[in-house]
């Protein structure tokens, strides 16, 4: 159930003064709705009204993967994810895509914090070398 209060100072309407109920609780509506959004360099972010953050990018990255790595072979060196657009209140939860490129794969992220997206190694059954796209996204809080 929603509930609309107004409050309108001098024709001004305070988004605060709009109220929803969730299981018998009155929240103002500012917590679900965006307070700021841009890009720059390092990608594009979304910062909602209830602290949460949204921070997105896609990168174009190339790897020799010709290190013997056990059966495996990985990238001769890590590949750099870049930094966040906007620094995060705490290091967020990161989920990494690779859009194209056949046989490979990423290892885990080293590196992640408030500012930086880290890095990664790419893995192959066979030495080899990858360009792809990653769409990298990063979730957390802004404050």
């Amino acid at each position: 159930m929603a509930t609309k209060v107004f409050k309108f100072i001098k024709d001004k309407l305070f988004v605060d003064s709009i109220v929803f109920i969730r299981n018998n609780v009155i929240e103002p509506l500012s917590k679900l709705i965006i307070i700021d959004y841009g890009s720059n360099s390092n990608g594009s972010y979304i910062k909602y009204g209830n602290g949460d953050m949204i921070c997105y990018k896609t990168i174009n990255v190339s790897s020799n993967i010709t290190n013997r790595w056990g059966n495996m072979y990985e990238s001769t060196s890590a590949v750099s994810l870049g930094n966040w657009p906007v620094e995060f209140k705490d290091t967020p939860t990161i989920n990494v895509n690779k859009t194209s490129g056949q046989g490979s794969w990423l290892q885990l992220i080293n590196g992640l914090s408030k500012t930086s997206c880290g890095n990664t190694y790419f893995v192959s059954a066979v030495s080899s070398s990858v360009t792809t796209n990653l769409n990298i996204i990063g979730i957390g809080k802004w404050k």
